[in-house]
C-alpha cells in the first residue's frame, strides 16, 4: 500500500530526533568523561549541555517543520 508523502516525512522526522537526541546524548558524555575536573563541576556541566543541546533541537525541529509544511 502507498503511504501519502507527509506520513513519510512524519517518519523521516521522528528518526531524525532520535538521532539526534542519541548523538547528544553521546557527546555530552564524552566530553564530560574525558575532562578532569572534580565531580561536581563535571555534573554542572553535563546538566548545562544537555540542556542547551535539548534547546538548539527543539528550535532545529520547529524550523525543519516550518520549511516541510511550506514544501507540501
Amino acid at each position: 500500500m502507498n503511504t501519502p508523502k507527509h506520513q513519510k516525512v512524519n517518519l523521516f522526522l521522528d528518526k531524525l530526533q532520535l538521532l539526534s537526541y542519541v548523538i547528544l546524548g553521546i557527546t555530552v558524555f564524552s566530553v564530560t568523561s574525558l575532562a578532569d575536573f572534580n565531580y561536581f563541576l563535571r555534573s554542572y556541566l553535563v546538566f548545562l549541555s544537555a540542556g542547551i543541546g535539548f534547546i538548539l533541537i527543539y528550535f532545529f525541529f520547529i524550523k525543519l517543520a516550518k520549511v516541510n509544511k511550506k514544501k507540501l
